[in-house]
């Protein structure tokens, strides 16, 4: 597939590497936008248990457990004594209770969605 707009740095690796005949794979996962330059080691966990579905290969995830209880506890204590913070995430956690109920449609949905519109799409060259 050809991907036209806006890429980063993992996009022009992943294009160099296809080019290369290099197999590649990213992940990612969401950290809470309050904590953007502190450790989350939540989502180090889970980066690592994906990569060792992916690479089949052990990541020893469980190991960082007592740090993300340590960690919750320690996050909660300074959530909790600050009203401002507790409000904001209390919204963030509202919003993504909301999104996540949102139905995403199926790949199948949107291919059908996507022929129905081209259907209804005027003919541009009617002489041929």
């Amino acid at each position: 597939p050809k991907y036209q707009g806006p890429t980063g740095l993992i996009g022009v690796l992943h294009e160099r590497f296809e080019r290369e005949q290099i197999p590649s794979v990213s992940l990612r996962v969401g950290v809470p936008r309050y904590l953007l330059n502190a450790q989350h080691p939540k989502s180090s966990a889970a980066l690592l248990r994906k990569l060792e579905l992916v690479l089949g290969v052990p990541t020893r995830h469980a190991e960082l457990y007592e740090e993300i209880r340590r960690w919750s506890e320690l996050h909660d204590a300074a959530v909790e004594g600050e009203e401002q913070i507790a409000n904001f995430v209390t919204m963030l956690e509202s919003d993504f209770d909301r999104l996540s109920q949102i139905e995403i449609p199926t790949a199948d949905d949107l291919g059908a969605q996507l022929e129905q519109f081209l259907r209804e799409q005027p003919d541009e060259n009617p002489e041929k």
